[in-house]
């Protein structure tokens, strides 16, 4: 079978399938809590790394 090359066409979109893990209960809680607009707001990450008692 002779075999010959492929064009590849740039659509604007990836070329494969992506295919996402089933979230945990832990993560499902956390975007509930974001989507509610419970979450943590910082400033920036300088402030989320203090918030988190992160030292940088």
């Amino acid at each position: 079978m002779k075999l010959f090359p492929i064009a590849v066409i740039n659509s604007g979109s990836i070329s494969f399938k992506l295919i996402a893990k089933q979230s945990n209960q832990e993560i499902i809680k956390a975007m509930q809590e974001l989507e509610s607009g419970n979450g943590i707001k910082v400033g920036g990450v300088k402030a989320l790394f203090k918030e988190l008692d992160i030292e940088m």
